[in-house]
C-alpha cells in the first residue's frame, strides 16, 4: 500500500521536475563550476612557540611541526600550512603548501630560506603518495587536515585533531 502511494505521488510530481531545466540554467549550481584557487597570502615565518609536532612513522628520520598560525581554509576544500622538518643531523626545511582535500593533491608555495618566505616559481598541484608510511602529506591530509576526505572547518578543528591523532 506504502508502496503504490509512493509512486503515485512520484508520477504526479514528474511535471514538475520536467521544469527544472528552465528555472536553474545549466552553470548555475555550485559543483558545475570550474574550481579556482583562492589569491596567496603567505603566513608570518614560523616561530618557534607556534610549531606542533607530529609523528609520521617510528622509522622515519625526519621530525616534522606544523605552524599552527599559519593554518588557513579556502574555498573547495583547500588547507594551507607551513611545516617545518628537521632531519636527524639537524638540517632544517621549511614549506608553506596546501593540500586540496576533495583532490587528494598537495602544491608547495614557498620554501623558507634564512628566516623569509621564498616563492616557488610556477607551484603546480601534485598527488599525495598514499602508500608512503614515511609522506607527512598522507599523515597531515588524512588524520589532521581532511579526515574522511573533507576539510576542516577551520585551524581550531586541525589542532584538535592533531592532539587527538598525532601531536602532543
Amino acid at each position: 500500500m506504502k508502496t503504490a502511494l509512493f509512486f503515485a505521488l512520484l508520477i504526479a510530481a514528474a511535471p514538475a521536475f520536467a521544469d527544472w531545466g528552465e528555472i536553474i540554467p545549466p552553470g548555475a549550481l555550485r559543483e558545475d563550476k570550474p574550481w579556482v584557487e583562492s589569491a596567496l597570502s603567505l603566513p608570518a615565518y614560523p616561530k618557534a612557540e607556534d610549531l606542533v609536532a607530529f609523528s609520521v612513522s617510528p622509522l622515519g628520520s625526519f621530525h616534522y611541526a606544523l605552524d599552527k598560525s599559519s593554518i588557513s581554509v579556502e574555498p573547495g576544500g583547500l588547507v594551507r600550512y607551513a611545516v617545518v622538518a628537521t632531519s636527524a643531523q639537524g638540517a632544517v626545511n621549511v614549506s608553506y603548501e596546501g593540500i586540496r582535500c576533495p583532490t587528494q593533491e598537495y602544491k608547495i608555495y614557498a620554501i623558507g630560506m634564512a628566516g623569509k618566505w621564498q616563492l616557488v616559481r610556477d607551484p603546480v598541484w601534485r598527488p599525495i603518495q598514499l602508500r608512503s608510511p614515511y609522506s607527512f602529506r598522507r599523515t597531515l591530509m588524512q588524520d589532521v587536515l581532511c579526515p574522511g576526505g573533507i576539510a576542516v572547518t577551520g585551524p581550531a578543528q586541525a589542532l584538535d585533531n592533531l592532539r587527538k591523532g598525532h601531536g602532543w
